[in-house]
């Protein structure tokens, strides 16, 4: 194994993906490309082999790194028909995942944006895990993330928004996508149990959960649904007056699903 020292010429840079997570991603990446290079060096024009370092990066890497799009991942999307409603897709489902997650969203240019004086912001988490996951685990981890980065950026309203969640509703749905039990293909879980997924076994599990973590939460507006279809019906449903923060995470197929059910492909799958 090689250990590669960050590249300085990423500082600054702007990334097409999200995260600062990805910023060390980034710098591997042009590590793996630039050794693939180094041993193909015969085939390759000295132009595009300089040497990393300290030379600046070559022009196609940087190209490279500013368009880089994934879907789903450390994602924005302003929803198109419904203006007043912020999409923020991240698939993630491993606690390492989730910590990167967290940091993305909790953070003043994503879900931490101050509000103008009189605006009304409703926050919404719709998230799931497969069965056999901890749920309770990845939930905690968002919420811990939570704390340290409202701690860290907005400590003004810690009191006001750390105890009670900091979001006003949580969905805990399934992976169906529509309300009539039926799931586009690529979407659907084959490793699920039918017997939990008709019982909402994990999705149970995860309000429970939920209120342990955050007993003072408003029993009212944890909800449990079968499908994507019926979470999207709770968010429609919120006023229109103000603005609605929607975070989807745990699964990407849920992510999937969403980007499905609330018709936002044509901006998040955007090339």
């Amino acid at each position: 194994f090689t250990i590669v020292p960050p590249l300085p010429e990423l500082d600054g840079l702007r990334l097409g993906l999200a995260g600062s997570h990805q910023v060390s991603n980034a710098n591997l990446a042009v590590n793996l490309v630039h050794q693939f290079l180094l041993a193909r060096q015969q085939d390759v024009a000295p132009p595009f082999l300089p040497s990393l370092y300290p030379a600046p990066l070559p022009a196609p890497y940087v190209s490279g790194l500013e368009s880089a799009r994934w879907p789903g991942r450390c994602q924005e999307v302003l929803d198109p028909k419904h203006k007043h409603i912020t999409w923020f897709l991240d698939g993630a489902h491993t606690v390492e995942s989730l910590t990167s997650c967290a940091e993305w969203y909790f953070h003043p240019a994503v879900g931490l944006k101050p509000l103008a004086p009189g605006a009304v912001r409703n926050r919404v988490l719709i998230f799931n895990c497969t069965s056999g996951r901890s749920g309770s685990k990845f939930l905690k981890t968002v919420l811990d993330n939570m704390q340290r980065q409202v701690e860290k950026y907005q400590p003004d309203i810690v009191d006001s928004q750390v105890s009670k969640g900091f979001f006003d509703h949580v969905i805990f749905c399934s992976n169906v996508t529509y309300a009539d039990g039926q799931s586009k293909g690529d979407f659907v879980n084959n490793n699920a149990n039918a017997n939990e997924l008709s019982a909402l076994k994990v999705q149970r599990e995860l309000a429970d959960a939920w209120r342990s973590l955050v007993p003072t939460f408003p029993a009212d507006n944890i909800h449990v649904l079968p499908s994507i279809q019926h979470a999207m019906e709770v968010v429609h449903s919120l006023p229109q007056s103000g603005s609605v923060d929607v975070l989807v995470a745990g699964s990407l197929h849920l992510v999937g699903g969403v980007i499905e059910v609330a018709e936002i492909g044509s901006i998040a799958l955007a090339t």
